[in-house]
């Protein structure tokens, strides 16, 4: 009984090897996928995303984060609405990296810097944000047509950046 017992175990571990070499095929893509965005992007748009630093802690449950942003787009080009911004803080606490974040919207993409205010709750259940460092990224999201009237779509990213939150 004792040797079928293990050998059943042994069969679990040969299953779980194919779902282990899954997860790191997953992964592998999901990079790929990412650095062909960023080369996308290469096509003259040229953007950041800055987080001011620190950030506040209101009431122990929200951050509320400042910053400026900016985008240029090649000569000719048209914008296409407004430009999306997001802004993701992650901070360790404890034995947890907690993780929350906000949108905004840039109305040109001319190389003007402006700013934006974004506050961020981490979900419920959620341990808090606390006073100390952080990280924060940011990503802009462009959709335009070129001086030829092809529709393009990039994702800019900036950081990570290190911040602190304060309150």
């Amino acid at each position: 009984m004792n040797i079928q017992h293990r050998r059943v175990n042994g069969w679990r571990r040969l299953a779980r090897m194919p779902l282990l070499l899954l997860a790191v095929l997953l992964l592998v893509l999901a990079a790929s996928l990412e650095l062909r965005g960023t080369a996308h992007a290469q096509s003259g748009i040229t953007g950041a995303v800055t987080v001011a630093s620190p950030a506040q802690l209101i009431a122990r449950t929200t951050l509320q984060i400042s910053g400026t942003a900016t985008c240029t787009l090649p000569a000719g080009a048209t914008l296409l609405e407004s430009v999306g911004g997001s802004v993701e803080i992650s901070q360790a606490s404890a034995q947890v990296i907690v993780q929350a974040g906000g949108g905004f919207s840039l109305t040109t993409c001319d190389g003007t810097v402006q700013t934006f205010q974004v506050f961020a709750t981490p979900p419920a259940g959620s341990a808090p944000f606390h006073g100390g460092p952080a990280i924060a990224t940011g990503s802009l999201f462009i959709s335009w047509f070129d001086a030829l009237g092809n529709f393009h779509e990039d994702q800019l990213s900036s950081g990570p950046q290190a911040i602190s939150i304060q309150g």
